[in-house]
């Protein structure tokens, strides 16, 4: 449906800038802020069926919360190659993304 592919498009044109925003938090280690952009990132990515990309965004928030930075390193190692990968397979001719 067209509102779905605006919502979608509308997604895909923030990930750039939501990754480099998470990525500047966790190098500040200002867990206030990491927890608020995983959180966002969250609801957007609920909202346009990126599960695995929502689900590893609410274990960053609650690790923010925690202040683990371990935690936190690694949680975002997962977003940003989970980005990495939703939007590759967005890209693909829509036969190969069907069978991967």
């Amino acid at each position: 449906d067209e509102g779905f592919r605006e919502q979608l498009q509308r997604f895909i044109a923030t990930l750039a800038a939501a990754e480099t925003r998470l990525a500047e938090c966790q190098a500040a280690r200002d867990y206030t802020a990491l927890s608020i952009a995983a959180h966002q990132l969250l609801g957007q990515a609920r909202l346009v069926g990126a599960t695995l990309l929502g689900e590893t965004c609410a274990r960053l928030e609650q690790a923010a919360h925690e202040a683990d930075a371990a935690a936190c390193e690694k949680l975002l190692a997962g977003i940003v190659a989970e980005i990495h990968r939703f939007t590759a397979a967005l890209h693909r001719p829509r036969s190969a993304a069907l069978t991967t």
